[in-house]
Order: structure tokens, then sequence, then C-alpha cells
């Protein structure tokens, strides 16, 4: 997962960015640079900051630059010097669009991006100049560069690693990085940008950074400085005057305060302003467990303050009998309602999470939850889920898994160990030595959302049904166009198995897969479907079914935590005055196969970065305008631009992307999929594309391979689709 920066494509690896509401109260003398709320720095002692950059044999201060790969002149690095650094070319990666080298490819390739380096010396025409980088203690690198008049000089601040970067001298990207790194290797996981947190995954076990002590000092902190910015002395953890550092605690505390402060006098007191919480970053930043982190704050925040008959302890009886691979369901559980909102989280990893290469717990679907409050209590909650990732059901890359509940199963021995299941790693699965617990995990937390055994065993039965028609066997009885395809069929054979354990007729289904219904004239006739159609539905099918066991899980979860549920009926004393919502949704992706689940991932993605772009600059400046605030005018890249290519817009032809794939699907019916493919991109590249200069400017048509493909230049880099 990355932080996104809005001026350039260029992001530092592995953060992602937590942004919730800050409060509107503003006043010229409590602004600091660029109009940003004034907060209280760390105290660092710059003195110390210098000392650790002084020349040990000179005695004087060093000057030192922010190192940019892409000024290093191509070749191999000058290591004469007798470094640890082995020698290492720096990797030109050619873009499609013009040929130039592409300077995002050799910054993403850099582990030394922005590292302070030093002069070593220059050549007498100015031509190039050589630089050292010390990447660690005693190791160092040399580089021989253009231009060090383009390399950004470290600021003495830049060095401290302070809490929020709005309070640095000068804000760039260079300095950004630089202070996010330092903070990260001194183990400072968060830092503050004005209202926003990122948050880079320490991929290790952070000790009492979560504790239950730790979350308490941040409400007391808030509650004693009277604000949700989490500031000034706790009565009882904190020293006065003491500050607490940048946390995700600090971000829900801020979003929980903002919705218990009361509007002006002037307004409806009774209404509370609702609040949101966006999370997003790429792949293994940690957004899952961040949006755990937020809602296991507000839940114990709420608790902690004393028992409330909104947030009480139902008691629900359970039947007992139900034996799966040795788990029995108990006689009695008591649960809360916030206890409920809180299981929904590993449900809802079991069913719509996968072990990618960069994560072992990647989220395959975007949620939005919607967590409502009435005088401060929980009472009451909403799942709503985005682009549940459906390939994954059918086909896994190398080194990747299919969903966590499919192992879980299979761990727990509820499913037959001796069957090869195409869906599971083509027949190899590999299982984890969390899986059995995860399974336990899993049972639980159904009997806690109310599932009873006949509705578990369902769910298992259908789950299962998934996988057995993954194995279902097509067989092409003849070589000449429009031969029919049979399927094996009868006792024992995966498509009988499948179709028992969902209560389906068998014949039916079988149609359904090898012929295609057409009305002509009133009439329905059958037409046989080849060998590759057949196969295309039977995947097809594999996916409906699982999407919808997600889709019934959610409407299960949602019936058991929402108001009306959790009240028993609506109370006029506790119906909901505000709610919070956190929005975890998976980031910009750019894989080396991209299709259209990515386009419209990165789609949603460039309207967060929209509405992120709105809100943070056109917004805030507007009412500092408004205010009579001096402050400069802040540029940034709009990619409203890149947003009318997808979805249509003022001089964009077709109605975009999107509306081009519309077209193409009502007109291309009587083509093969592969010449509709082709089709349909040649269509794009005749609206937009264009060589060597493309009618839209978000467009790039490949040098190769442009029947099947095509670029679009999003905001977090250049990303090519194959249809």
């Amino acid at each position: 997962m990355q932080s996104r920066n809005n001026v350039s494509p260029r992001r530092p690896v592995s953060a992602s960015r937590i942004r919730s509401p800050a409060n509107r109260k503003r006043s010229p003398s409590g602004l600091g640079k660029r109009g940003m709320p004034k907060q209280a720095p760390r105290q660092t002692s710059i003195a110390s900051a210098d000392a650790s950059n002084v020349d040990l044999v000179t005695g004087k201060t060093k000057i030192e630059y922010y190192f940019d790969p892409t000024l290093v002149i191509p070749g191999e690095d000058p290591s004469a010097t007798g470094t640890s650094t082995t020698k290492r070319r720096i990797a030109v990666v050619e873009n499609g669009s013009s040929g130039s080298p592409d300077n995002d490819a050799i910054l993403y390739a850099s582990k030394q991006l922005f590292y302070p380096c030093s002069i070593v010396k220059q050549s007498s025409d100015y031509n190039w100049t050589l630089v050292k980088i010390s990447d660690a203690p005693g190791t160092s690198s040399l580089h021989r560069i253009r231009s060090v008049n383009q390399l950004a000089q470290v600021a003495p601040d830049d060095r401290l690693g302070i809490d929020d970067i709005l309070n640095l001298p000068n804000v760039n990207e260079p300095c950004l990085l630089h202070t996010v790194r330092v903070r990260y290797h001194r183990g400072d996981i968060y830092t503050n940008v004005g209202p926003i947190l990122i948050s880079v995954n320490p991929y290790k076990s952070m000790g009492k950074l979560y504790h239950t002590s730790t979350m308490m000092k941040y409400r007391h902190a808030s509650q004693a400085s009277g604000s949700g910015e989490g500031g000034g002395g706790g009565v009882q953890f904190l020293p006065k005057g003491a500050i607490l550092p940048p946390h995700l605690f600090q971000v829900a505390d801020r979003a929980y305060t903002a919705l218990l402060t009361p509007p002006p006098l002037d307004g409806d007191r009774t209404t509370k302003t609702n609040q949101s919480i966006i999370i997003s970053g790429e792949s293994g930043a940690g957004k899952t467990e961040c949006t755990k982190i937020i809602m296991q704050y507000l839940t114990s925040i709420t608790n902690s303050g004393g028992s409330s008959s909104n947030n009480s302890k139902s008691m629900k009886k359970v039947h007992s009998g139900l034996d799966l691979a040795g788990s029995s369901l108990v006689d009695v559980v008591e649960v809360s309602l916030a206890e409920k909102v809180l299981s929904a989280n590993p449900l809802l990893e079991s069913f719509g999470n996968a072990q990618t290469l960069r994560n072992d717990n990647s989220s395959r679907f975007g949620k939005y939850i919607q967590i409502q409050f009435s005088g401060g209590t929980i009472v009451g909650s909403t799942i709503s889920n985005y682009l549940l990732e459906k390939t994954r059901i059918t086909t896994q890359t190398d080194g990747e898994r299919n969903y966590h509940i499919f192992y879980q199963l299979l761990a727990a021995g509820f499913l037959p160990s001796e069957v090869e299941f195409r869906f599971l790693q083509k027949g190899q699965p590999t299982l984890n030595k969390n899986d059995g617990t995860n399974f336990q995990e899993t049972l639980a937390c159904l009997q806690l959302i109310g599932l009873g055994e006949g509705d578990i065993q369902t769910l298992w039965n259908a789950v299962t049904a998934v996988l057995y028609l993954g194995n279902v066997e097509l067989d092409d009885e003849g070589s000449t166009e429009g031969a029919s395809v049979s399927i094996l069929n009868g006792e024992g054979a995966p498509l009988h198995t499948a179709c028992e354990l969902l209560g389906l007729e068998e014949e039916r289904v079988r149609q359904a897969i090898v012929t295609r219904q057409l009305v002509v004239g009133g009439k329905t006739i059958l037409k046989p479907q080849n060998l590759a159609q057949a196969r295309d539905k039977r995947d097809a099918l594999a996916k409906l079914f699982y999407s919808s066991i997600f889709l019934w899980l959610v409407r299960e979860i949602n019936t058991t935590i929402c108001f009306q549920n959790s009240r028993g009926g609506k109370d006029a004393k506790t119906t909901p005055t505000g709610f919070i919502g956190v929005l975890d949704i998976y980031g910009f992706e750019h894989f080396d196969t991209n299709g259209f689940e990515q386009l419209l991932i990165n789609y949603a993605n460039e309207n967060l970065q929209r509405h992120f772009n709105r809100h943070l600059f056109e917004v805030e400046q507007s009412i500092y305008q408004s205010e009579g605030i001096d402050w400069t005018y802040i540029t940034f890249q709009d990619n409203k631009p890149c947003l009318d290519l997808i979805e249509g817009g003022p001089n964009v032809p077709s109605g975009g992307i999107i509306g081009t794939l519309d077209d193409a699907n009502g007109t291309l019916g009587m083509l093969t999929e592969a010449e509709k493919d082709v089709k349909f991109v040649g269509q794009l590249h005749a609206n937009f594309g264009g060589v060597p200069v493309a009618k839209h400017v978000y467009f790039v048509t490949p040098k190769f391979g442009s029947d099947r493909q095509f670029s679009i230049l999003h905001y977090a880099g250049e990303v090519r689709y194959t249809a």
C-alpha cells in the first residue's frame, strides 16, 4: 500500500492514508503555514540533529541533498572507494508511449529514493557530480548524477522526524518521504499530515501500541483537552502538558468527538454531524488491520463508559449437537451488539480475503461500514460491499490462494482430502498453519451473528458445491463446428455431487452449461455450445454461486447488527442521531496482466482521489478565501480528465471507455469472444488513441499488442489493460 501524493505519482511504498474530518473552527491567529491549523511539534532539539550531521574531520556542518535516482547517468555506479555497495546498473524502462526513460519506474526500483547525499566531487565543466549516500552505519555508495542543481537541500528540521509534516519549514515530496522514513526506522509507524494520517506497515507485532491502556490514554487526553485532537494532558494517564504521538486511535477519536459535538446554537442540536474515515492504499499496507483497529477503538470506548441499555448483553440460545470436524456449538452464548459488530470482520475476511504474492490476508473486496450512534453509544451498524474479485474463484496466480474459507474447510476435515479440486491451485492446495484455528473462529462468529445448525450446514454445502463445479469434466464429442459438448454425470460425478449439495436438478444444470437458449419468432430453441463456451459457462456459474454466498452472508450480518434488530424494534429514545462511516477499499492495482476488474478498482480509486483533491485543496482553499486568510494557492494535479475518459464527459466521444464497452456488447453479438475483444479495443483506439499523438491525453496506444491492449495514465501511473 502506498500513500498518495497529489502533485505527482511518486509515492512512498507500503504506506496507507487515513483521513478523518477535522474541526472547521479556524482563525487567522491559529493558522500555521499554508493556512493549516497549527500543531505543537514534538520536543526534539535541532542542535542534536545538527550534531549528528557534523563532519568529524573538518568539524563543519555537512550540506546534504535529497538523492534523485532519475538523475543518475546511465551505466555502472562508481564504487572505486571500496564501499560495501556492489556495482549495479540503474534500470531504464522504456515508456510504451514515447520511448523515453520512465522516471517513475526508476524511482520505484530504487531503495535509495530521496536518501540524504553529500557532494564528493564535481566535474570541471559541471556536466556531472559525484555524490555519496550513507545507506546505513558503516556502509555507503557513490553515484554520478547529471545536475546537482536539481536536488532539493535537506533542512535541519527534516532530520528530526517530527509528528506532523505540515510543521516543516518546506513541505515537498522528498522531505515528506524522508520524515516518514526517519520515523519508521525509530519505530514510529504513524505520521500526521494535518488531518491525514500516514500509516506504514511494520510487518511485526507492535507490543502495547494497541493495548487497552493506550486506547484509554487517547480517549482521556481528548476529554481533558475538550477536543478530538488528542493533544493535552490526560487527568488519569498523562503528565500535564504531554503530547500524544500520531495514532489510529487519534483518528477514530477525532471522528467520535466530532460526532458528539453539538452544532451551533442556531441549528438543530438534536442532529449530529456524521463523520467518515477513508482508508486507502495498495495491497499489503494494512488497510484491513486499520479498519479493525478503528472499530475496536470505537466499540471499546463506548463500552468503557458504563453499561447501557442500547449495548447491553443479550442471551441467545444456540442449538447444540452440530459437529463439524470436532467443532460443536455451545449451548448458550452471551453476546453484546459491539461483539456482533466486531465478529463481522473475521467472517468477511474468511469469505472475502485471500493470500496474494504481496499479502497473506489481502482483502479482495471493498467495504463501507456505517456504525450508528445514539448519545455516544453504538446502537447498530450496516455493511456495504463492493467489487468482490470473482476471477480468483476459478483462477489463481502461481504463489497465491483462493479465498480463505476453502482452505479452512479443508484443514478442518470437512472436505475430502483425496479429491483434487481444480479451483484450489489446480488441485495442489497449500495449507497454512492457522487455517484450522481460523476455521474455529469463523464457526464461532457465525454463531455470534445468529446462524443456527441448519444455516451453517447449508452454508458449508454451498461453498463445497462451488469446488465440485470446478471439477466438472467437459468433453467435445466432435471436431466439426457446432459439435455438442457432453458432461460426465451420474452417481459420484462432480456435477451430481454439486447439484445434490445445492438441491438443484442435475439435468437442468447440465443443459444450462452445454446449451444456450435463443428466442426466435416467439419460439425458444437450444443452441449447442462449443467446448470453450461451455467451460466459460461452468466457471461463470461457480462465480455466481460464490458471489451469491458472499452477498447472503453480508445480508445476514446486517440483519443481526442493524439498528432495528439490535433494539428489537424502533425506540424513539435511542433512534440513531448520527453515524461514523469507515471506508476500506483495496487501492490502485497494477499487475502484469490487468483486466476489467483492475479497471473498475482503479476507476473507484480515481474517484476517491478526486474526492480527496476537492476536499483537501479546492474546498479548504475556498474556505480560507472566504474567511480572508492570507495564504498561497496550492496547485495540484487534477484527475478529472482521466475520470471523463473512463466514464464519459465533455468532449469525450461514445460515453468514454465504459460507454464504448456498452456499445460493443450490444452490437457485436454474432462474433466470437476473441473477435469481440479485438473489435472493442480497436474502437477504443479509434475514439481516444493515435500514434504518435493520442486524441485523449490520458489514453495510450501501445506500440505492440495494441489489438487487445490499451493503456490509461492514472493519477498513480500508467496501467496497460488487456481485453
